[in-house]
């Protein structure tokens, strides 16, 4: 039996928000459980990985899935995934590849008589080789132009450290005061 259901995830969002996404998870299992009536439901990787695409604090509100059960056991995965993807996901992809063994070995034998037709049907020619034409222009010489030597630039003396300058400093007599601050009034008591 199989089926396509849609699977509301905002109960998930309950409690510490760390743990949203691992409750989702959760409720997915037992969603399919309850209307599936199955014992184990095992969750494909693509349906995980867009569960925890957003992180733990972020999964989505719902979620279409698709359910297929065989006997006691639930295979549930998106709704939009890949019929190979699917077929392969639930194990019924073995039977088809027995099929396309045989005709892929089936159609490698006609290819091969094929081939072998073509080639004795062709005729093998030789190609004679071309014969490449000299050049009559003769090779132009390039004028050697003398470059004059360069410069030398004149080194610049490292100048002596003077004595620094002593300075005397102006000490003050007397300190200026600040301004006094105003006192509060009290208020009176009544």
């Amino acid at each position: 039996m199989e089926r396509i259901i849609v699977v509301p995830l905002r109960k998930a969002r309950r409690g510490p928000r760390t743990k949203f996404t691992q409750k989702a998870i959760k409720f997915v299992r037992s969603f399919v459980c309850r209307h599936m009536k199955v014992e184990e439901v095992k969750i494909g990787s693509e349906l995980n990985e867009m569960i925890w695409e957003k992180g733990r604090k972020n999964p989505p509100r719902r979620v279409e899935i698709r359910v297929y059960k065989q006997d006691n056991v639930a295979f549930v995965e998106i709704s939009s995934i890949k019929e190979t993807s699917w077929n392969a996901f639930i194990g019924k992809q073995e039977k088809e590849d027995k099929k396309t063994k045989k005709q892929k070995k089936t159609e490698k034998e006609t290819k091969k008589k094929k081939s072998v037709k073509k080639k004795v049907t062709k005729k093998k020619t030789k190609k004679k080789p071309v014969k490449k034409k000299k050049s009559t222009k003769k090779p132009v010489k390039k004028k050697e132009t003398k470059k004059a030597p360069a410069k030398k630039k004149p080194t610049k003396k490292k100048e002596t450290k003077k004595p620094a300058k002593t300075t005397v400093k102006k000490t003050k007599s007397a300190k200026p005061k600040k301004p006094a601050k105003p006192k509060k009034k009290e208020a009176k008591k009544k």
